[in-house]
């Protein structure tokens, strides 16, 4: 998932975001740790009430 490639990778977070406020920075990171949060909750919900394997 890309989120989780921007999150791990330091290089890309200091190219990206150099330039912002940290709580701006602290704003945008919590956001995209909710997001990829909310998607593997949705697959794994999907998955169990489907009852398949991913």
């Amino acid at each position: 998932m890309w989120v989780s490639y921007f999150v791990n990778s330091d290089i890309h977070i200091n190219q990206i975001y150099a330039n912002l406020q940290p709580e701006v920075f602290s704003k945008i990171l919590n956001l995209t740790l909710r997001l990829e949060i909310l998607a593997a909750s949705k697959v794994e919900y999907t998955s169990r009430n489907k009852g398949c394997d991913l």
